[in-house]
């Protein structure tokens, strides 16, 4: 296994190009002749669109659905199945076997972050998205370890909306 912080931490305070740290990692998997496991959290299926397209081809993928910060269920029951909708035509079209996994529904979990670290006034990309991120990266990385994946990564950062250096 490729430890990711090995490549960063060669890279000093340069901006992170995430494409370029992911593509080292893959030539280093061929090199190796190896095909990881990887747990991809997905915020919503248009983000997980590329990550599968490119990914699949080097690893065996899973996407696991977990966004307690999603509200009202309804909505968060509406992209989980978009989500689920799209890996199943995913795999019909590219003859693949992505996985769909989903978290329970735990918005409680996240309203209490917000309240505990005082963050319900913060603005659109401020300290709870900081928060709302770390809280959605730790709970693939636990899944991830339990079920027991080479690697976890997120497709948060393909969205234009979110701050991937964040």
């Amino acid at each position: 296994m490729i430890a990711a912080n090995n490549i960063i931490d060669k890279m000093k305070n340069q901006k992170i190009n995430y494409d370029r740290v992911m593509r080292k990692m893959i030539s280093d998997w061929e090199r190796q002749e190896e095909r990881p496991s990887i747990l991809i959290h997905s915020c919503c299926a248009p983000c997980s669109t590329y990550t599968l397209e490119l990914l699949t081809e080097y690893a065996d993928v899973a996407i696991y659905f977990a966004n307690p910060n999603i509200h009202p269920k309804a909505e968060y029951q509406r992209r989980a199945k978009v989500q689920e909708d799209f890996v199943t035509a995913f795999n019909e079209k590219m003859n693949t076997n992505v996985k769909y996994m989903e978290a329970p529904y735990e918005p409680h979990k996240f309203m209490k972050m917000v309240k505990d670290k005082e963050l319900a006034d913060e603005n659109e990309g401020g300290l709870r998205c900081t928060a709302c991120f770390e809280m959605r990266l730790e709970l693939v990385a636990e899944a991830a370890v339990n079920l027991g994946y080479d690697y976890f990564a997120s497709a948060l950062t393909l969205s234009p909306k979110k701050n991937a250096q964040l």
